[in-house]
This record gives structure tokens, C-alpha cells and sequence, in this order.
């Protein structure tokens, strides 16, 4: 897995500390004490991937620095993220000219104008409102500062009666638009922007994940509460995971939902295609058929459900078995198999995942386990004795494991995933394979993990970082 984001480092946080910490891989963990602020970097990190900003407003730092692949470094202070939240827009013209001396002018309709009808309206439109004599003062201008807006705007009504915030907004284009070097004014960028272009591109197409230290496993502690008055529960609730188990089993079902539309949807469009196929070409194909097996066949046939009867399943398995298809006498039916085994093998990716999910958490479980069922596509836990456990009977550690578990094998888009002590609620035993298990997913793209726990990083030592704290001049280096 590709890494893009290298470090990041934090100073003046609390006042007094700076913070540094590296990515050298695409699965990072790190370790140190309580106080080292390990929690407030993970929170940071999750503020700036998942574009949660204003949550920045409430922590004491004074700038961060963060480096990107090819030696790229992004520093920015509080100062300018601040100054990026409290911006009303992102137009250009705006943040270069305007922002600085005109707060308080109400530029949002010139703007939605603008972006309605597109950049042209200002040279097409408004601009011919202008009187010529002020736009060539304009453009013989070597200072935006030093021109007298209002009393140009003045000058302007005698012909026209635009309003004054769109005639600030034309003039402030007809002088970046004829001016090649700018002022240093209109130079500036603001850097945070620039970092938000970089982490857009680095979490692209990307599913933000972070498991807070939380303790609470339950969701039914929520119902009485006000969830946005809960520590890590704004506006991006949904990707701040809490381990309730009604939020696994509604994924759960919406997937197995998922299979059994696709597989209908499919076998419909397929037997109008069928006839089609039947009517004009003799040359059919059975290259999926002539390499399943026998339990791939009744599956598949399976989850058509009363389309076909159990006694035609049996009787097409036993004529699999015995080898007995002739593709004279019945190439009609071994092309009909053929095109269910193809639609069936277009889901096979969910169905790993789910077969995935399923074998990992079973690996955790003593005496009971979780069963797929391929072909009714039925998925439950049963104890040793073959009695059915529900979700919510699960212990706090059980509930956990399944809950992150599903989150992240389960996902189909690539993941960025943040965990703050992940060794909660978890025995010395599964704290060794967690990560482990977490770090095979076939969807993670990039893990930052802070814990206290040795046994997390037994079998990912290699993945173990420094967590570098400084304070005045000492360097306090937490392993």
C-alpha cells in the first residue's frame, strides 16, 4: 500500500510542547504515556482528514506541519486555519482582494450570480456598467490599496446604478485581469487552503474510520442522551464509531439485501437476454460451468430461490457429478448454468468479504461461532450446542471485536483508520492479533494506532514509531 502523508508535527500545543510524529508505513502505531498528548495528535489528525476544521478552533496549538511524499512540507499556524473557517468564500477574486477590507460587505449574491451564470458575466455584463474613464484608472493603477472605491462608485452612478458590492467585485477582476505581477496582497495564499487541496487528493474516494477510547460499548446508553453534547459525536458522527450492535446488524443485512437484488436483477436480465441469444447463435459458452464444482453450482442456483425448485438443484448437481452434460442435448441447459455461475462469480468479491469477517472474528470467539450460509445467504452466531446467540448477548470485548471487525472487512471502499487504544476491553491474547487481522484487510490504505499496550505491536514491532515530545529543551522520546 502506497503511502502519501510522511509526518506530522504539532507546535505550541498546550503552550508549551511540540509533538512529532512520522508515517513509515502504511500501518503506524505509537506508543507512550498518558500526558504525552498522544490523543490530541489523533484527534488532530482526525480533524484534518475527515475536514472537520472547527474542531480545531478548540485546541491550544500554534502551528502544524505536515509532510507529504517528495519532501513537500505544509506549515500552517492557528491563526490561518481560523482565517480559512471564518472566510465566507472561496472565490479567488474575493480571498485576494477583498477579504482584507471588506468583511463586513455582503458579497454572497454577487457570488451566487456569478456562479449561476459563470465567470463571464463580470466582462460581459456588469463590467459594461462601468464607466471606461474609471476602468482605465483601474488598469493604470499600480496598487488595488490606493484606489478610492467609494469614491469611484461615486463617480459611476452618475451613468449606472449598480450596487456598490458588485461594483467592488468588477473592479477588483478588471484589476487582476490586467495586472500580471500583483500586489503582495494578491499573491498571498493562505496555506491551509493549500493543505486542504493536498489532503483531498491524499483521502480521495476514501472512508475516514476512528475508534476513539471509548468505554461505553453499548448504543442503548445514547437513547436518553443528546448525542451532539457526547465527546466525538459532531457533525461527522457516522464515521466515529461507537460499538452498538444494531449498526452491525444493519450493515450486515443490507449487504446480504444487497446479494439477493443483484442476483434477481441479474437472473431476470439474463433469461430476456437468453432468448434472445437462443433465437440468432448456436455458439454458446460454458467455460464457468466446466470449472465450478458441485457446491459453487448449488449455491448459486440456491439463491434464486423459488425460481427454481430444490429437486431440478439435485438433479443438475447429480448430473454434474456423474459428468453426464452432453453439449448437443443439452447445451441450452449447460448455457443457462454457465450464465448463472458468471452472475454468481460477479459477487464473489462481497462474498469474500463476508467469508473474510466471518473466519477472522471466529478466530476470537470461544464456544460459538459465526455461521454463513452461502446459499440462503443467512448469516448468525451459534453456541457449541447449535443454539442461536443474538448480537446484543455478546460480551463488551466480543461486541467490539465484531463491531470494528464489520467496519473494516466489510467495507468496499479503501479506508483510513484511527485508533486510541485499541487494546480496551481486548485480553492479552487478542491484543497480539488485532492489529494483525486489521492490517491483512484488503481495504486499509492507512492505520494510525496510539496505545499503552506492548502485546498490541507483538507481531507488527516493525510498525512501532517514535512519538517525539519536546518541551523548552529537553526531547523526550516515548517508546
Amino acid at each position: 500500500m502506497e503511502v502519501y502523508m510522511r509526518s506530522i508535527k504539532i507546535q505550541g500545543l498546550h503552550d508549551s510542547k511540540t509533538v512529532s510524529i512520522h508515517f513509515n508505513n502504511a500501518i503506524n502505531i505509537f506508543v507512550g504515556e498518558n500526558g504525552v498528548g498522544k490523543t490530541t495528535v489523533l484527534n488532530i489528525l482526525y480533524y484534518l482528514l475527515s475536514g472537520n476544521y472547527i474542531e480545531l478552533k478548540k485546541i491550544n496549538f500554534t502551528t502544524i506541519s505536515i509532510g507529504f511524499d517528495e519532501q513537500e512540507i505544509i506549515e500552517f499556524s492557528k491563526d490561518e486555519v481560523l482565517d480559512y473557517i471564518d472566510s465566507p468564500y472561496e472565490d479567488e477574486i474575493y480571498l485576494k482582494y477583498l477579504s482584507w477590507e471588506f468583511r463586513n460587505l455582503d458579497f454572497s449574491s454577487v457570488l451566487k450570480a456569478k456562479s449561476i451564470r459563470g465567470d463571464d458575466i463580470v466582462f460581459k455584463r456588469w463590467a459594461r456598467d462601468i464607466d471606461k474613464s474609471i476602468i482605465a484608472e483601474v488598469k493604470n493603477s499600480t496598487n488595488f490599496k490606493d484606489l478610492n472605491l467609494r469614491e469611484l462608485h461615486s463617480k459611476n452612478r452618475d451613468t449606472s446604478k449598480m450596487p456598490y458590492n458588485y461594483f467592488v467585485y468588477c473592479i477588483a477582476t478588471i484589476y487582476d485581469n490586467s495586472h500580471i505581477s500583483h500586489s503582495s496582497i494578491s499573491e498571498y495564499v493562505n496555506p491551509f487552503k493549500t493543505f486542504v487541496s493536498r489532503i483531498e487528493a491524499f483521502k480521495k474516494d476514501k472512508k475516514i474510520l476512528y475508534f476513539p477510547t471509548y468505554r461505553r460499548i453499548e448504543e442503548e446508553i445514547f437513547a436518553n442522551n443528546d448525542i451532539t453534547n457526547l465527546p466525538f459525536r459532531e457533525e461527522i458522527k457516522e464515521n466515529l464509531i461507537n460499538f452498538g450492535m444494531e449498526d452491525v446488524k444493519k450493515q450486515i443485512d443490507n449487504i446480504l439485501y444487497g446479494i439477493k437484488t443483484v442476483t434477481s436483477q441479474n437472473y431476470e436480465q439474463m433469461t430476456t437476454g437468453l432468448l434472445n441469444e437462443y433465437t440468432t447463435d448456436d455458439d454458446f459458452e460454458f467455460s464457468e460451468l466446466e470449472k465450478s464444482d458441485p457446491e459453487t453450482i448449488r449455491i448459486a442456483l440456491s439463491r434464486l430461490g423459488s425460481k427454481v425448485e430444490k429437486r431440478t438443484i439435485d438433479i443438475i448437481i447429480d448430473k454434474f457429478k456423474k459428468d453426464s452434460f452432453s453439449k448437443d442435448k443439452d447445451k441450452y441447459l449447460m448455457n443457462l448454468l454457465n450464465k448463472i455461475l458468471e452472475n454468481y462469480s460477479k459477487l464473489s468479491d462481497i462474498d469474500n468479504r463476508i467469508k473474510r469477517f466471518v473466519d477472522v472474528v471466529n478466530k476470537y470467539f470461544i464456544n460459538k461461532e459465526f455461521v454463513y450460509n452461502q446459499s440462503s445467504l443467512d448469516i448468525a452466531i451459534y453456541s457449541r450446542e447449535k443454539k442461536k446467540i443474538e448480537l446484543n448477548q455478546l460480551s463488551s470485548g466480543e461486541k467490539q471485536l465484531v463491531s470494528i471487525f464489520s467496519k473494516v472487512l466489510l467495507e468496499d471502499k479503501e479506508i483510513i483508520v484511527l485508533f486510541d487504544e485499541p487494546e480496551l476491553s481486548l485480553s492479552i491474547e487478542w491484543q497480539k492479533e488485532f492489529l494483525v487481522d486489521i492490517s491483512n484487510s484488503n481495504s486499509l490504505f492507512f492505520l494510525v494506532a496510539v496505545t499503552h499496550s506492548p502485546f498490541i505491536f507483538e507481531n507488527l514491532f516493525d510498525n512501532v514509531s517514535d512519538f517525539e515530545v519536546f518541551s523548552g529543551d529537553k526531547n523526550y522520546d516515548e517508546e
